[in-house]
Protein backbone atom coordinates (compact mmCIF):
# COMPACT_ATOMS: atom_id res chain seq x y z
CA UNK A 1 0.00 0.00 0.00
CA UNK A 2 2.82 2.40 0.79
CA UNK A 3 4.27 1.75 -2.68
CA UNK A 4 0.92 2.69 -4.23
CA UNK A 5 0.87 5.95 -2.29
CA UNK A 6 4.48 6.81 -3.19
CA UNK A 7 3.96 6.01 -6.87
CA UNK A 8 0.93 8.29 -6.94
CA UNK A 9 2.88 11.36 -5.83
CA UNK A 10 4.97 11.86 -9.03
CA UNK A 11 1.93 11.49 -11.32
CA UNK A 12 0.67 14.97 -10.60
CA UNK A 13 -0.08 16.13 -14.14
CA UNK A 14 -3.77 15.25 -13.88
CA UNK A 15 -6.05 13.59 -11.33
CA UNK A 16 -7.76 11.32 -13.85
CA UNK A 17 -4.40 10.21 -15.27
CA UNK A 18 -3.20 9.45 -11.74
CA UNK A 19 -6.23 7.35 -10.85
CA UNK A 20 -6.40 5.39 -14.12
CA UNK A 21 -2.66 4.68 -14.22
CA UNK A 22 -2.32 3.58 -10.60
CA UNK A 23 -5.48 1.49 -10.55
CA UNK A 24 -4.41 -0.41 -13.67
CA UNK A 25 -0.88 -0.97 -12.43
CA UNK A 26 -1.58 -1.77 -8.79
CA UNK A 27 -4.86 -3.69 -8.79
CA UNK A 28 -3.36 -7.11 -9.35
CA UNK A 29 -0.30 -6.53 -7.18
CA UNK A 30 -2.28 -5.31 -4.17
CA UNK A 31 -4.70 -8.18 -4.63
CA UNK A 32 -1.82 -10.64 -4.29
CA UNK A 33 -0.86 -8.90 -1.03
CA UNK A 34 -4.44 -9.14 0.26
CA UNK A 35 -5.32 -5.44 0.17
CA UNK A 36 -9.07 -4.79 -0.06
CA UNK A 37 -10.13 -2.91 -3.16
CA UNK A 38 -11.79 -0.35 -0.91
CA UNK A 39 -8.42 0.46 0.66
CA UNK A 40 -6.75 0.60 -2.74
CA UNK A 41 -9.44 2.98 -3.99
CA UNK A 42 -9.00 5.23 -0.97
CA UNK A 43 -5.22 5.40 -1.37
CA UNK A 44 -5.37 6.07 -5.11
CA UNK A 45 -8.08 8.70 -4.76
CA UNK A 46 -6.12 10.49 -2.03
CA UNK A 47 -3.00 10.46 -4.21
CA UNK A 48 -4.94 11.77 -7.19
CA UNK A 49 -6.84 15.05 -7.07
CA UNK A 50 -5.40 16.22 -3.70
CA UNK A 51 -1.83 15.90 -5.00
CA UNK A 52 -2.72 17.74 -8.21
CA UNK A 53 -4.42 20.48 -6.21
CA UNK A 54 -1.29 21.38 -4.24
CA UNK A 55 1.34 21.12 -6.98
CA UNK A 56 1.75 23.94 -9.52
CA UNK A 57 2.56 21.79 -12.57
CA UNK A 58 -0.83 20.15 -13.06
CA UNK A 59 -4.11 20.60 -14.87
CA UNK A 60 -5.60 21.76 -11.58
CA UNK A 61 -3.34 24.82 -11.64
CA UNK A 62 -4.89 25.79 -14.98
CA UNK A 63 -8.38 25.04 -13.68
CA UNK A 64 -8.00 27.20 -10.59
CA UNK A 65 -6.33 29.98 -12.58
CA UNK A 66 -9.32 30.00 -14.91
CA UNK A 67 -11.61 30.40 -11.90
CA UNK A 68 -9.46 33.22 -10.54
CA UNK A 69 -9.74 35.08 -13.85
CA UNK A 70 -13.48 35.43 -13.26
CA UNK A 71 -13.12 36.94 -9.78
CA UNK A 72 -12.59 40.74 -9.71
CA UNK A 73 -11.27 40.63 -6.14
CA UNK A 74 -8.30 38.44 -7.09
CA UNK A 75 -6.39 41.44 -8.47
CA UNK A 76 -6.75 43.18 -5.10
CA UNK A 77 -4.62 40.47 -3.47
CA UNK A 78 -1.64 41.96 -5.27
CA UNK A 79 -0.09 38.73 -6.53
CA UNK A 80 -0.25 39.71 -10.20
CA UNK A 81 -1.45 36.99 -12.54
CA UNK A 82 -4.01 34.30 -11.72
CA UNK A 83 -1.40 31.53 -11.83
CA UNK A 84 0.80 33.42 -9.34
CA UNK A 85 -2.24 33.77 -7.10
CA UNK A 86 -2.71 29.99 -7.25
CA UNK A 87 0.88 29.47 -6.12
CA UNK A 88 0.29 31.70 -3.10
CA UNK A 89 -2.93 29.94 -2.00
CA UNK A 90 -1.45 26.42 -2.12
CA UNK A 91 -0.48 26.51 1.62
CA UNK A 92 -4.16 27.15 2.41
CA UNK A 93 -5.41 24.04 0.58
CA UNK A 94 -5.95 22.38 3.95
CA UNK A 95 -8.17 19.52 2.74
CA UNK A 96 -5.78 18.48 -0.03
CA UNK A 97 -2.76 18.60 2.27
CA UNK A 98 -4.56 16.63 4.99
CA UNK A 99 -5.86 14.04 2.50
CA UNK A 100 -2.34 13.32 1.25
CA UNK A 101 -0.82 13.25 4.76
CA UNK A 102 -3.42 10.95 6.32
CA UNK A 103 -2.84 8.11 3.84
CA UNK A 104 0.49 6.85 5.31
CA UNK A 105 -1.07 7.06 8.77
CA UNK A 106 -3.91 4.86 7.52
CA UNK A 107 -1.45 2.42 5.97
CA UNK A 108 0.57 1.93 9.17
CA UNK A 109 -2.59 1.59 11.27
CA UNK A 110 -2.34 4.92 13.11
CA UNK A 111 -5.77 5.86 11.75
CA UNK A 112 -8.48 3.34 12.70
CA UNK A 113 -10.53 1.61 10.03
CA UNK A 114 -14.14 2.71 10.36
CA UNK A 115 -17.47 2.02 8.68
CA UNK A 116 -17.31 0.34 5.28
CA UNK A 117 -13.53 0.16 5.42
CA UNK A 118 -13.76 -1.94 8.58
CA UNK A 119 -16.37 -4.09 6.85
CA UNK A 120 -14.03 -4.59 3.89
CA UNK A 121 -11.20 -5.81 6.12
CA UNK A 122 -13.59 -8.12 8.00
CA UNK A 123 -14.74 -9.60 4.69
CA UNK A 124 -11.12 -10.17 3.68
CA UNK A 125 -10.42 -12.04 6.93
CA UNK A 126 -13.56 -14.16 6.70
CA UNK A 127 -13.73 -14.95 2.97
CA UNK A 128 -10.32 -14.02 1.55
CA UNK A 129 -12.04 -11.83 -1.07
CA UNK A 130 -10.39 -8.48 -1.78
CA UNK A 131 -13.58 -7.20 -3.38
CA UNK A 132 -17.25 -7.36 -2.43
CA UNK A 133 -19.79 -9.61 -4.18
CA UNK A 134 -21.54 -6.51 -5.55
CA UNK A 135 -18.39 -5.43 -7.40
CA UNK A 136 -17.48 -8.91 -8.65
CA UNK A 137 -18.50 -8.22 -12.29
CA UNK A 138 -16.09 -5.28 -12.35
CA UNK A 139 -13.20 -7.18 -10.78
CA UNK A 140 -13.28 -10.66 -12.23
CA UNK A 141 -10.83 -10.97 -15.09
CA UNK A 142 -10.12 -13.64 -17.65
CA UNK A 143 -6.35 -13.85 -17.26
CA UNK A 144 -5.99 -15.46 -20.68
CA UNK A 145 -7.00 -12.18 -22.31
CA UNK A 146 -4.13 -10.21 -20.80
CA UNK A 147 -0.38 -10.24 -21.28
CA UNK A 148 1.21 -10.78 -17.86
CA UNK A 149 4.88 -10.42 -18.88
CA UNK A 150 5.34 -6.77 -17.97
CA UNK A 151 8.12 -4.88 -16.28
CA UNK A 152 8.48 -1.80 -14.11
CA UNK A 153 9.67 0.15 -17.16
CA UNK A 154 6.26 -0.42 -18.77
CA UNK A 155 4.93 1.87 -16.04
CA UNK A 156 7.82 4.31 -15.60
CA UNK A 157 8.78 5.11 -19.20
CA UNK A 158 5.36 6.14 -20.62
CA UNK A 159 4.49 8.18 -17.52
CA UNK A 160 7.88 9.92 -17.42
CA UNK A 161 7.69 10.79 -21.10
CA UNK A 162 4.17 12.18 -20.65
CA UNK A 163 5.17 14.29 -17.63
CA UNK A 164 8.23 15.66 -19.40
CA UNK A 165 6.27 16.59 -22.51
CA UNK A 166 3.53 18.14 -20.38
CA UNK A 167 5.81 20.50 -18.46
CA UNK A 168 8.11 21.61 -21.27
CA UNK A 169 7.18 24.08 -23.94
CA UNK A 170 8.46 24.29 -27.46
CA UNK A 171 8.47 28.07 -27.41
CA UNK A 172 9.69 30.77 -25.05
CA UNK A 173 6.08 31.36 -24.00
CA UNK A 174 6.16 35.15 -23.75
CA UNK A 175 4.76 36.42 -27.02
CA UNK A 176 6.18 39.83 -27.74
CA UNK A 177 4.76 42.55 -29.97
CA UNK A 178 6.81 42.81 -33.17
CA UNK A 179 4.80 45.10 -35.49
CA UNK A 180 1.52 46.89 -36.19
CA UNK A 181 -0.51 46.35 -39.38
CA UNK A 182 -3.26 48.96 -39.97
CA UNK A 183 -6.29 48.09 -42.09
CA UNK A 184 -7.32 50.13 -45.11
CA UNK A 185 -8.86 53.45 -44.05
CA UNK A 186 -7.12 53.47 -40.63
CA UNK A 187 -3.87 55.24 -39.83
CA UNK A 188 -0.91 53.45 -38.30
CA UNK A 189 -0.71 56.25 -35.74
CA UNK A 190 -4.27 55.61 -34.51
CA UNK A 191 -3.62 51.87 -34.37
CA UNK A 192 -0.47 52.34 -32.27
CA UNK A 193 -2.17 54.90 -30.03
CA UNK A 194 -5.15 52.65 -29.22
CA UNK A 195 -2.91 49.60 -28.82
CA UNK A 196 -0.88 51.56 -26.28
CA UNK A 197 -3.96 52.85 -24.44
CA UNK A 198 -5.36 49.34 -24.02
CA UNK A 199 -1.98 48.18 -22.69
CA UNK A 200 -1.35 50.84 -20.04
CA UNK A 201 -2.64 48.53 -17.28
CA UNK A 202 -2.03 45.23 -19.09
CA UNK A 203 0.49 43.33 -16.93
CA UNK A 204 0.83 40.39 -19.32
CA UNK A 205 4.08 40.04 -21.34
CA UNK A 206 2.04 40.72 -24.47
CA UNK A 207 0.59 43.92 -23.04
CA UNK A 208 3.92 45.21 -21.73
CA UNK A 209 5.70 44.51 -25.01
CA UNK A 210 2.90 46.23 -26.96
CA UNK A 211 3.34 49.35 -24.86
CA UNK A 212 7.13 49.22 -25.25
CA UNK A 213 6.89 48.80 -29.02
CA UNK A 214 4.41 51.70 -29.24
CA UNK A 215 6.86 53.89 -27.31
CA UNK A 216 9.66 52.94 -29.71
CA UNK A 217 7.44 54.07 -32.57
CA UNK A 218 7.06 57.46 -30.89
CA UNK A 219 3.76 57.06 -29.04
CA UNK A 220 3.57 58.72 -25.62
CA UNK A 221 0.02 57.87 -24.57
CA UNK A 222 -0.70 58.53 -20.89
CA UNK A 223 -3.51 57.43 -18.62
CA UNK A 224 -6.39 59.89 -18.59
CA UNK A 225 -7.95 60.58 -15.22
CA UNK A 226 -11.32 58.89 -14.96
CA UNK A 227 -10.46 56.08 -17.40
CA UNK A 228 -11.79 52.58 -16.76
CA UNK A 229 -9.52 49.69 -17.73
CA UNK A 230 -10.78 46.22 -18.62
CA UNK A 231 -8.46 43.31 -17.83
CA UNK A 232 -7.99 40.45 -20.24
CA UNK A 233 -9.76 37.26 -19.13
CA UNK A 234 -10.02 33.79 -20.60
CA UNK A 235 -13.75 34.36 -20.99
CA UNK A 236 -13.76 37.76 -22.76
CA UNK A 237 -10.45 37.20 -24.60
CA UNK A 238 -9.94 40.93 -24.88
CA UNK A 239 -8.80 43.90 -22.84
CA UNK A 240 -9.35 47.61 -23.22
CA UNK A 241 -10.08 51.02 -21.78
CA UNK A 242 -13.10 53.31 -21.58
CA UNK A 243 -12.05 56.96 -21.67
CA UNK A 244 -13.96 59.81 -19.97
CA UNK A 245 -14.89 61.31 -23.36
CA UNK A 246 -16.84 58.16 -24.27
CA UNK A 247 -14.14 56.52 -26.41
CA UNK A 248 -13.89 52.74 -26.10
CA UNK A 249 -10.64 51.05 -27.18
CA UNK A 250 -10.27 47.29 -27.27
CA UNK A 251 -7.67 44.70 -28.29
CA UNK A 252 -8.07 40.94 -28.38
CA UNK A 253 -8.70 37.83 -30.45
CA UNK A 254 -9.82 38.59 -34.00
CA UNK A 255 -13.21 36.86 -33.76
CA UNK A 256 -14.03 38.58 -30.46
CA UNK A 257 -13.13 42.06 -31.72
CA UNK A 258 -15.08 41.47 -34.93
CA UNK A 259 -18.17 40.63 -32.88
CA UNK A 260 -17.56 43.70 -30.69
CA UNK A 261 -17.30 46.00 -33.73
CA UNK A 262 -20.49 44.60 -35.24
CA UNK A 263 -22.31 44.92 -31.91
CA UNK A 264 -21.38 48.63 -31.91
CA UNK A 265 -22.88 49.05 -35.36
CA UNK A 266 -19.60 49.01 -37.27
CA UNK A 267 -18.33 46.98 -40.20
CA UNK A 268 -15.32 44.69 -40.40
CA UNK A 269 -12.78 45.95 -42.99
CA UNK A 270 -12.29 43.65 -45.92
CA UNK A 271 -8.53 43.40 -45.47
CA UNK A 272 -8.63 42.61 -41.73
CA UNK A 273 -8.70 38.86 -42.36
CA UNK A 274 -5.75 39.27 -44.75
CA UNK A 275 -3.65 40.83 -41.99
CA UNK A 276 -4.78 38.19 -39.47
CA UNK A 277 -3.82 35.37 -41.84
CA UNK A 278 -0.51 37.08 -42.65
CA UNK A 279 0.46 37.17 -38.97
CA UNK A 280 -0.73 33.59 -38.46
CA UNK A 281 1.27 32.38 -41.47
CA UNK A 282 4.39 33.86 -39.86
CA UNK A 283 3.78 31.73 -36.78
CA UNK A 284 2.65 34.73 -34.77
CA UNK A 285 -0.51 35.56 -32.86
CA UNK A 286 -2.72 38.33 -34.24
CA UNK A 287 -4.41 40.75 -31.83
CA UNK A 288 -7.01 43.01 -33.41
CA UNK A 289 -7.43 46.58 -32.16
CA UNK A 290 -10.54 48.71 -32.47
CA UNK A 291 -11.74 52.13 -31.39
CA UNK A 292 -15.49 52.33 -30.76
CA UNK A 293 -17.05 50.62 -33.80
CA UNK A 294 -14.01 50.89 -36.06
CA UNK A 295 -11.39 48.17 -36.45
CA UNK A 296 -7.95 49.77 -36.77
CA UNK A 297 -5.64 46.86 -37.48
CA UNK A 298 -3.57 44.01 -36.08
CA UNK A 299 -0.77 43.68 -33.54
CA UNK A 300 1.75 41.03 -34.56
CA UNK A 301 2.78 38.99 -31.48
CA UNK A 302 5.84 36.92 -32.26
CA UNK A 303 6.44 33.54 -30.60
CA UNK A 304 9.92 32.10 -31.07
CA UNK A 305 10.65 28.37 -30.99
CA UNK A 306 13.32 27.47 -28.44
CA UNK A 307 16.72 26.53 -29.88
CA UNK A 308 17.30 22.80 -30.04
CA UNK A 309 13.62 21.76 -30.04
CA UNK A 310 13.83 20.33 -33.57
CA UNK A 311 16.75 18.11 -32.57
CA UNK A 312 14.97 16.95 -29.39
CA UNK A 313 11.84 15.95 -31.28
CA UNK A 314 13.99 14.20 -33.87
CA UNK A 315 15.59 12.08 -31.13
CA UNK A 316 12.15 11.15 -29.81
CA UNK A 317 11.07 10.23 -33.32
CA UNK A 318 14.14 8.01 -33.69
CA UNK A 319 13.03 5.86 -30.73
CA UNK A 320 9.49 5.59 -32.03
CA UNK A 321 7.79 8.39 -30.09
CA UNK A 322 5.63 10.82 -32.03
CA UNK A 323 5.00 14.32 -30.70
CA UNK A 324 1.67 16.13 -30.90
CA UNK A 325 1.51 19.85 -30.09
CA UNK A 326 -1.61 21.14 -28.32
CA UNK A 327 -2.00 24.88 -28.81
CA UNK A 328 -4.74 27.45 -28.34
CA UNK A 329 -3.90 29.33 -31.54
CA UNK A 330 -5.77 29.12 -34.82
CA UNK A 331 -4.89 26.24 -37.20
CA UNK A 332 -2.77 28.41 -39.51
CA UNK A 333 -0.55 29.65 -36.67
CA UNK A 334 -0.41 26.14 -35.20
CA UNK A 335 0.65 24.65 -38.53
CA UNK A 336 3.47 27.18 -38.93
CA UNK A 337 4.80 26.65 -35.39
CA UNK A 338 4.49 22.86 -35.74
CA UNK A 339 6.59 22.90 -38.91
CA UNK A 340 9.17 25.21 -37.34
CA UNK A 341 9.42 23.09 -34.20
CA UNK A 342 9.47 19.79 -36.07
CA UNK A 343 6.54 18.09 -34.29
CA UNK A 344 4.56 15.34 -35.99
CA UNK A 345 1.14 16.93 -35.63
CA UNK A 346 -0.91 19.48 -33.77
CA UNK A 347 -4.29 20.14 -32.21
CA UNK A 348 -5.32 23.79 -32.54
CA UNK A 349 -7.88 25.90 -30.68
Amino acid sequence: MIVTWIMGLPIFVDGYLNIMTLSTCMKKLTGQHRVPREALSYIIDSAGAPVCAILPLSTWAIFFSGLFFTQPGIAELGYGTAIKTFYHVIPFAFYAIAAVAIVPLFIVGAVPKLGRMRTAYRRLQETGKVYSPESAPLNEEDESEFQTQGSLMDFILPVDVLIILAIISGTFGNRLAADFFPVEGASRTDLIRCAALTSLHDETPEGKSTLELACRFGDNSQETEGSTFLEFTAQTRMSGVDLPDGTHARKGASDVIEQYVKAQGGKVPGDLHTHVEKVSSLGGTPLVVCENNKALGVIYLKDTVKPGMVERFERLRAIGIKTIMCIGDNPLTADTIAKEAGVDGFIAE
